[in-house]
């Protein structure tokens, strides 16, 4: 079980010897992250993963967030795009989830920031 209050302990230490952020990864809810934020005097970080990615991005600038982490959230999602192309090759001997190629698009964010369509 995971706890808050001593989360919420161990955080203001944080702040007491000049923390200059708090993280506390996969607090139970948005209504906890949300008070962990209003308890502390500094910027919190907030990792995006499990029942956190069902929130958008103002969600967690409502609830008090500076700093927004994926963690491993964009990998695993990667992960459901082979799984999905690896079951239809395996399964059907479909290759037709292999055409989905992005890489212009993503060569183009990488170099400048900004998308080719």
């Amino acid at each position: 079980v995971y706890d808050m209050e001593e989360a919420l302990r161990r955080s203001l230490a944080y702040c007491e010897v000049g923390a200059d952020c708090i993280y506390v990864p996969m607090p139970p809810s948005m209504v906890e992250l949300q008070r962990l934020c209003s308890a502390v005097d500094r910027p919190v970080n907030a990792l995006v993963a499990g029942h956190f990615t069902q929130h958008r991005f103002q969600e967690f600038a409502q609830a008090g967030v500076a700093r927004i982490s994926l963690g491993s959230s964009l990998a695993r999602a990667t992960h459901k795009v082979i799984l999905d192309a690896a079951t239809a090759m395996m399964n059907d001997g479909d290759f037709s989830l292999l055409k989905a190629d992005v890489s212009d698009t993503v060569d183009a964010l990488l170099a400048d920031g900004t998308p080719r369509a």
